[in-house]
């Protein structure tokens, strides 16, 4: 006898209190690990792909929506990050919380999907089993927790994955068929298109491979097309939106890189994942083979977004075609990659971030969910309920992710069609519990599938067993995580914590070329210059690609007044990485220092053509220009130098100095203010401005008198020594010049 429905609105409750327990556990989990995760220097102060999501971020905050040059990112989490910093007044920990709202939301989904998909929505109590069940696994999955709660664009990603999955999941609406009433269609079906389209062009401008998303629309619309007929039209108009959404945005790349893109790196990606010769893993890492392979394009001539896409992407084709092969059996090993428990290293390792917090090392992971999946997804189809869009899913972002490199990251849009199915299973199980528990009741209620247990707990078995049939030992080597540690604290100021940090990066790895280099960095900010070059020249050792290193070593015989061997340093970084302002910018620096006026120019010039937004380009340009006289170049240089780092005072003291020198006081005296404005009246740059402001006006006395004051508070102030003997020179008191800097130093 079965047994008697439950009344509606008492199933409504039911599963409305469901959800919110979901949502309650998503949430206390995200904000357990986001407590947990606060005091790590590497959360606090987020580097690589989350430092550039936060710089965009927080000029958009700031009101600047400027295009970059050429966009690394796809737009969509910068503004939603920039618009999140601007609410809350710039706090990464309110904007942390609000992304974990928004996960706790996608979870809420999940387990309506789960109810939809599986058992309908008749009220039946297995609809809560596979729904509840689908949500709490995602609420607790461990790469999501932490993803939820990281400056990354996976943190919007997933959700509009989801949402466009929900929209799926709630089916076509229908025609009306009552007596005397139209179909609803031509109103209902277009809205429904257009909801999915839009969010699928949303989950476009995060990240591209999110068009992997029309597979499962268009499995949906075919499969549906009974119940809502015209399916190819209905499939039009969602790829119409989609493609009106995304259009803005390739357009801007267009005019500002020439290429249609969305986000910068597509072509060195999928070289990346498909030389024959390399893992298939995201294998080059800082300082080790990725500034080479960055710059490879530019070595070879190619200077533009969309001639660097197609460089890479001919130099794919061809080693592919040198070695198919290889490539074959490349293909295979990163499909088994694809499904391995282990959470290959990204961006980041995910077991550095695990390891400070308990509750995410507790949290279950890939190894626990694909298997449950699989077992759900045979479920699901023995019991008439086939998710063949999920499978579409499932199988388009597989194959995007193993068509480029597969890390934990870049599966992550895999998961919610893993999570669904996994849910059903862990339904099944419980049932058949509860079933094996208590025979009485079994005889009362009917179980989700009458099969033998067995078979299942078989594949079960076969697919735990092939999850961890590899690991990943770089994965849980954390010296790069360390080494980005130390950069952080020195950022902050906090030089002997870096010290450490760079000290624990060498322990795990004494071949960590970045920790060298940042070790060295540390001896070079406490002027220890051998204790710098020693670390420079072992990070050189440690990989001869890293452009950095070999720039640092640069800097250290710049310092020691060693021109020459520094420009052989520069131009061996320069061999590397061709386009690097700063490398330029410190030739034309030594150039400038040994008197190759002209030669300095030239290596300024090419640091302003390939960063044209550099500011210390253009004020190296302006100080060429003023040592050859040429006054007015030199101030317009400076000026642009002022526009680009306005809150910098050494650029308005600069163009303070080329108008006094130009002999327009007024004008200095305007550039000069702003200098004090961010310096202070009285920091020694700011008076030595007022100097040059009394020499344009011919106030000789002043400037003696303004000279003396500045000698008295910095004796070895070189600049402002030559000016006190020049201004002495000029009013004829050489000799009581010479007699007052020797009382201020007896040894100069």
């Amino acid at each position: 006898m079965q047994p008697r429905p439950e009344p509606r609105a008492r199933g409504r409750t039911r599963t409305i209190a469901c959800l919110l327990a979901v949502f309650g556990v998503a949430l206390a989990a995200r904000l357990v690990v986001l407590r947990q995760l606060s005091d790590l220097t590497l959360f606090q102060h987020p580097l690589l792909d989350s430092g550039e999501y936060l710089e965009w971020a927080r000029r958009i905050a700031a009101g600047d929506f400027s295009w970059p040059a050429y966009a690394a990112h796809g737009p969509g989490y910068p503004f939603l990050l920039g618009g999140l910093l601007w609410l809350f007044d710039g706090s990464l920990n309110a904007v942390r919380f609000a992304q974990a709202v928004v996960g706790a939301g996608a979870c809420v989904l999940v387990a309506d999907i789960g109810r939809r998909l599986f058992f309908g929505t008749s009220g039946r109590s297995e609809i809560r089993g596979a729904g509840l069940a689908a949500g709490l696994v995602c609420a607790l999955y461990g790469p999501l927790v932490l993803n939820d709660v990281s400056l990354l664009a996976e943190a919007l990603l997933l959700p509009l994955v989801v949402v466009v999955l929900w929209l799926l999941a709630l089916g076509p609406p229908r025609p009306a068929t009552r007596k005397g009433q139209t179909s609803d269609r031509r109103l209902r079906v277009p809205g429904r298109s257009i909801l999915i389209g839009s969010a699928i062009g949303l989950a476009v401008i995060v990240r591209p491979t999110a068009v992997a998303l029309l597979v499962p629309v268009t499995i949906e619309a075919w499969h549906n097309r009974r119940l809502a007929p015209r399916p190819l039209a209905r499939l039009l108009v969602t790829v119409a939106v989609c493609a009106i959404v995304v259009l803005p945005v390739a357009l801007e790349n267009r005019m500002k890189s020439g290429s249609l893109i969305v986000q910068g790196y597509g072509g060195m990606n999928l070289f990346l994942g498909n030389d024959p010769a390399g893992t298939g893993l995201p294998s080059a890492r800082l300082g080790a083979g990725w500034d080479r392979l960055e710059a490879s394009a530019l070595r070879d001539g190619v200077s533009s977004p969309a001639g660097q896409d197609a460089y890479y992407l001919r130099k794919m084709v061809r080693a592919i075609l040198d070695q198919p092969a290889r490539w074959v059996a490349l293909t295979a090993g990163k499909a088994l990659w694809l499904v391995q428990a282990e959470e290959v290293r990204d961006t980041h390792s995910y077991y550095f971030f695990s390891n400070a917090s308990a509750v995410l090392r507790a949290l279950p992971g890939f190894g626990a969910t694909f298997p449950l999946a699989i077992v759900g997804f045979v479920l699901a189809f023995q019991s008439g309920r086939r998710p063949w869009y999920l499978v579409g899913c499932l199988i388009a972002f597989a194959v995007v992710c193993v068509a480029s490199v597969v890390g934990s990251r870049y599966r992550l849009p895999l998961l919610p069609a893993l999570i669904i199915p996994a849910g059903a299973a862990i339904a099944a199980i419980v049932e058949r519990g509860r079933a094996l528990l208590a025979p009485a009741r079994a005889a009362a209620e009917p179980v989700l599938l009458l099969s033998p247990v067995v078979p299942y707990l078989v594949l079960l078995v076969v697919c735990v067993g092939a999850t961890n049939l590899r690991g990943d030992a770089r994965s849980h080597n954390f010296a790069e995580e360390w080494a980005l540690t130390g950069r952080a604290l020195m950022h902050d100021g906090r030089c002997t914590d870096a010290e450490a940090a760079f000290h624990r990066a060498l322990d795990a790895d004494r071949g960590a070329g970045y920790a060298w280099d940042g070790l060295g960095a540390c001896a070079f900010e406490a002027n220890d210059l051998d204790a710098a070059e020693r670390a420079f020249r072992n990070a050189v050792a440690a990989d001869g690609d890293n452009a950095e290193a070999h720039y640092h070593v640069g800097v250290v015989q710049e310092r020691r007044g060693a021109y020459d061997r520094a420009l052989e340093e520069y131009r061996r970084a320069l061999q590397i990485s061709p386009a690097t302002a700063s490398f330029m910018i410190a030739s034309a620096r030594s150039l400038l220092a040994k008197g190759a006026l002209f030669d300095a120019a030239a290596w300024y010039a090419k640091a302003s053509a390939a960063q044209p937004t550099d500011a210390d380009a253009h004020m190296g340009l302006a100080r060429v220009a003023a040592l050859a006289g040429d006054w007015t170049q030199g101030l317009g240089e400076a000026q642009r130098a002022a526009a680009l780092r306005p809150s910098d005072p050494a650029t308005w003291l600069l163009c303070c100095q080329l108008a006094a020198d130009a002999g327009d006081g007024a004008t200095a005296r305007v550039f000069l203010q702003k200098a004090t404005d961010l310096a202070g009246p009285d920091a020694l740059e700011v008076q030595l401005g007022w100097v040059y402001v009394a020499r344009a006006q011919g106030n000789y006395d002043e400037v003696d008198q303004r000279l003396r004051g500045i000698l008295q508070k910095a004796p070895q102030m070189s600049s402002a020594v030559q000016l006190f003997l020049q201004n002495a020179d000029r009013r004829g008191t050489r000799a009581e010049a010479d007699q007052f800097l020797r009382t201020l130093s007896p040894v100069r």
